[in-house]
This record gives structure tokens, C-alpha cells and sequence, in this order.
């Protein structure tokens, strides 16, 4: 459809993002083919990041009655 020069790539369903037709459906595959992936990457990447932060904070308070987190040592009586 990109090289096709009869199609009507206006009414194909794709948002305007420029004003003309065809540059909008090339920077709409440009989008959705290469800046999402990397996008959805980072958020993964973001989001572990912030799961081992927790865990680790989590990891370092001390609990009521002296004992740690489970897998933490235990005081010694």
C-alpha cells in the first residue's frame, strides 16, 4: 500500500498525523514499528527497576519484634 500509487491511503483508517496522506502512514509505521517496541522496553526496564528498589528498601527496615524480613537473619535469644 506504501508504493501503491492508486490506493487511497487517506481513508485507510490511519490518523493525520502530517498533512499529507502518505507521509502521515509512513511516520504512523515508523511509530508503531520502532519508537513502541523501544518504549514498551523502557517501561519494563522502568518498572523492574522500581519492583527491586521496593524489595531492597523493604529488605533493609527491620520489623516488630526484631525480626527481619524472611530470609533476614533472626536476633539472637
Amino acid at each position: 500500500m506504501l508504493f501503491d500509487p492508486g490506493a487511497d491511503i487517506a481513508h485507510f483508517g490511519i490518523p493525520l498525523l502530517l498533512f499529507l496522506p502518505r507521509a502521515s502512514l509512513i511516520a504512523w509505521l515508523v511509530l508503531m514499528i520502532l519508537v513502541s517496541p523501544v518504549l514498551q522496553l523502557l517501561m519494563t526496564i522502568f518498572g523492574g527497576h522500581l519492583a527491586l528498589l521496593r524489595e531492597a528498601q523493604r529488605a533493609a527496615r527491620p520489623r516488630p519484634g526484631g525480626r527481619t524480613v524472611p530470609g533476614g537473619p533472626l536476633p539472637a535469644s
